[in-house]
């Protein structure tokens, strides 16, 4: 039997990687455990672990990284806090394979210290080419280089990878594990307006804005708030990551509630599904309206640069932070009819999960697995 452990530190990359968790979880020559942190532990941002435990997986450590105030040392120190935190796990309960998604700050600490231990490292969504200036656009190659596996969203993300030296026998592409929202469960319509308090007989937009530049993130996000009020359209707000500038949105977005207008911490995946399948619109930065959205056909109006550089379809509008252009683009949405073929996306792959599994499971873990070296 081979041990996974996942790492997990934001509800985004947990909803992306859920199903193949699941699947993980239940065959019958794996054993998987998950290390929480980040965001997930915080009650600021919806305390999401819960939503983990919900869901039945079994948790072996939770590490709680998130700073009290919200400046550059302190991410800084969260950084090595997390560090430590999976170095003291993984050397007691050191697991065979250990799976990071993604390129989040909590991530890239994982896996150094995975790496120190000489723990098999795969990593999920590698390759993938972003030039919003983040440093999630820094991240992700960095965790790319110290992993072992590689599962690739896309054919594009799999060639950035051995163009960046990867040996082509670690590169598997299958697609992204949490691209297909059609075939996820969700909560129906009906018990989604009790929960959420929303007339599901009227239009509605769903918000979802990520802080890029700290420093400009209480403007930006007036601009999308300003304009959704202006349209008048029940719209569900939903808190951005627990990067540097969050503090900033989440104030504007308070300011902005009222009857219309609802904010949500988070929400279990089976809701923010169920939420997606309703809406006209998703509007801000997520890159879930650039990878997910598109299986259920959902409009997206996707501002500034965070996203620039992902391969998309045709349900996403560009738009700059502005106010008049955001809105133009909601209105845009809300007559969209353009249909998807799933087939068409490029981080769709049919069987993602148990193409996944079998060669987390074949895959000899020796001292050639190990023993990195780029090709040049």
């Amino acid at each position: 039997m081979r041990k996974v452990t996942y790492f997990t530190g934001s509800r985004s990359e947990y909803g992306i990687m859920r199903c193949l968790l699941k699947e993980i979880e239940s065959h019958p020559d794996f054993k998987l455990d998950i290390i929480v942190s980040g965001s997930h532990l915080s009650n600021r941002y919806g305390y999401s672990v819960n939503d983990i435990r919900n869901d039945g997986f079994n948790i072996v450590s939770e590490i709680d990284i998130l700073p009290t105030s919200e400046d550059e040392i302190s991410m800084v120190c969260a950084f090595g806090d997390c560090l430590v935190g999976v170095a003291k796990v993984l050397k007691k309960d050191r697991p065979d394979i250990f799976l990071i998604q993604g390129d989040r700050t909590e991530s890239l600490a994982a896996a150094i210290a995975a790496s120190y231990l000489n723990i098999v490292i795969a990593h999920f969504s590698g390759g993938d080419l972003t030039y919003g200036g983040t440093l999630d656009d820094r991240i992700r190659p960095a965790i790319s280089d110290l992993a072992h596996i590689h599962f690739p969203s896309t054919k594009r993300s799999a060639e950035v990878l051995k163009k960046r030296g990867e040996e082509p026998w670690r590169v598997h592409f299958f697609g992204n594990p949490g691209v297909n929202l059609m075939k996820e469960a969700f909560t129906n319509r009906e018990e989604l307006a009790g929960k959420l308090d929303i007339d599901i007989k009227k239009d509605l937009v769903v918000v979802m804005q990520h802080p890029v530049e700290p420093e400009h993130a209480e403007k930006q996000i007036e601009k999308t708030m300003s304009a959704v009020r202006e349209l008048g359209l029940q719209t569900i707000v939903i808190y951005p990551n627990s990067d540097l500038g969050s503090q900033s949105i989440i104030k504007v977005i308070k300011k902005y509630e009222d009857t219309l207008i609802k904010a949500h911490k988070t929400l279990s995946r089976p809701d923010f599904i169920g939420l997606m399948r309703i809406a006209k619109a998703l509007v801000g930065n997520s890159s879930s309206g650039i990878v997910e959205a598109p299986s259920i056909n959902l409009p997206v109006v996707n501002i500034g640069e965070r996203q620039s550089g992902r391969e998309t379809m045709g349900n996403v509008i560009n738009t700059d932070y502005n106010e008049n252009q955001i809105m133009q683009a909601i209105k845009k949405c809300l007559s969209m009819e353009k249909k998807i073929d799933i087939h068409s996306m490029p981080y769709y792959v049919k069987d993602t999960e148990k193409n996944i599994v079998e060669t987390l499971l074949k895959i000899k873990l020796n001292k050639k697995l190990i023993k990195k070296r780029f090709i040049l």
